[in-house]
């Protein structure tokens, strides 16, 4: 006998093919098989014959040919009161005392068949396969793919890639692609009818490619669709939201409104938007264009005024401080402590820079367009390094040391060297 596992197979979302998996091959493993040959009639009868043959047996030595079954198959009772019948082919089945039946073939396949019917198969190849009572299948294959067949015929897989596939017992059926919530739905001849999901979204579309239905939104909205799949769709609802695609899948424009604002796209990809952010209460406003550049602002202070080539100003606040840049390249940074750092462009390409607490200026820098930098702090000491890594300290009476690249290289290493040495020494004391 066989348990049919009808496989749908992966290759695409119009074509199925059918797989039969044995169960176990033509040895009668199934209910009949638990039914013919291990009934309680056969099980359980006693033997005029029963001996005693010792401890190095599992069993009493009730061995009996089954009267009705004449090619010699085997009925051991044993001492745990549970009844072993093996067929001369190597099938075997053990009924235990609670009605329990754990079986057995010689290619590998193993079950059990609970009392109340339902069926627990693992095949050689690593295929699960479970029956229920109310008729139900559920196979789990080796690469991943999960399948389950319901009693009207309905069946669904879902592969490791993440597809569903769900077959109607009308030859219809249903494709979710993977990361997607929403399913395509088909006709027996493979006609794409419509889409549908668990939220109950529910789109038909006939035979003229006429579209009509409703979308639910994972955030559970709801937009009327309707339209055509050759010249575009609408979607909206009477909050004022309103979505325009065109027949390529392309936006064409949209409006969305709910209770915390609004945002509108046109063709050209211009978004405009107003609104409060939900979870912190911050209201903003948003206007982008991608031929005039992007302006932000909200109630925390943040603003972004940029054109299309990315100049312009900004300035964010958050816990840590607040970051500004001005449209002339001016950056200045200040944290929660009123630390603060500035950076100023010059026009003639150098530039100053500042740093400094609630108190004043602590240190203050030029860069000319050269590249030298020159540091100067309120106590009137100086630090230069020209662009060829000349290094120049100046103490506040005045006092110079300079510093050439060459000069400051045998420093490090032999600053390095000094570090390898006491290293060296700690490890010889250990």
């Amino acid at each position: 006998m066989k348990i049919s596992v009808d496989h749908v197979t992966n290759s695409s979302s119009e074509s199925f093919g059918t797989v039969i998996v044995d169960s176990i091959a033509a040895i009668g493993l199934a209910i009949p098989f638990i039914a013919v040959t291990m009934g309680n009639s056969d099980l359980n009868k006693d033997s005029d014959n029963e001996e005693t043959s010792g401890d190095e047996y599992d069993y009493e030595p009730y061995e009996s040919t089954d009267p009705s079954d004449p090619s010699g198959t085997i009925i051991q009772k044993n001492r745990d009161g549970s009844v072993t019948k093996t067929h001369p082919d190597g099938t075997k089945g053990t009924k235990m005392p609670d009605d329990t039946v754990y079986v057995s073939a010689p290619d590998g396949t193993t079950g059990v068949i609970e009392p109340d019917g339902h069926q627990i198969l693992t095949m050689p190849d690593g295929t699960k396969v479970e029956h229920y009572t109310d008729g139900t299948s559920y196979a789990e294959y080796p690469d991943g793919t999960s399948r389950v067949e319901y009693p009207d015929g309905t069946v669904k897989e879902l592969n490791p890639q993440g597809e569903m596939i769900q077959v109607n017992p009308d030859g219809s059926f249903m494709v979710r692609e993977p990361g997607k919530t929403t399913s395509k739905v088909y006709n027996p001849e493979g006609r794409f009818v419509g889409m549908s999901d668990e939220r109950g979204t529910d789109i038909k579309v006939d035979e003229n490619d006429e579209v009509k239905g409703t979308y639910v939104s994972p955030s559970g909205e709801k937009l009327e669709v309707t339209g055509n799949l050759n010249s575009g769709l609408v979607m909206q609802n009477d909050k004022g939201t309103k979505i325009e695609i065109d027949e390529d899948g392309g936006l064409v424009g949209a409006m969305v409104k709910d209770e915390n604002g609004y945002l509108q796209i046109d063709e050209n990809g211009a978004i405009k938007s107003e609104g409060k952010n939900p979870e912190t209460g911050v209201t903003y406003t948003l206007d982008f264009n991608p031929d005039k550049g992007l302006k932000y602002k909200d109630s925390n202070g943040n603003f972004i005024d940029v054109d299309a080539t990315g100049k312009g100003s900004a300035r964010v606040v958050d816990d840590q401080g607040t970051l500004s840049i001005d449209k002339d390249g001016r950056v200045e940074a200040t944290d929660k402590e009123g630390n603060y750092e500035n950076y100023i462009p010059n026009d003639d390409g150098s530039a100053t820079w500042e740093s400094g607490d609630a108190n004043g200026p602590k240190v203050t820098g030029v860069i000319d367009k050269e590249g030298n930098v020159e540091y100067t702090a309120t106590d009137g000491s100086k630090l230069k390094i020209t662009k060829d890594s000349t290094l120049t300290i100046t103490d506040p009476s005045g006092n110079e040391t300079s510093y050439t690249k060459a000069q400051i290289d045998n420093m490090v290493a032999e600053q390095k060297a000094n570090v390898s040495a006491i290293d060296d020494a700690f490890k010889g004391g250990k």
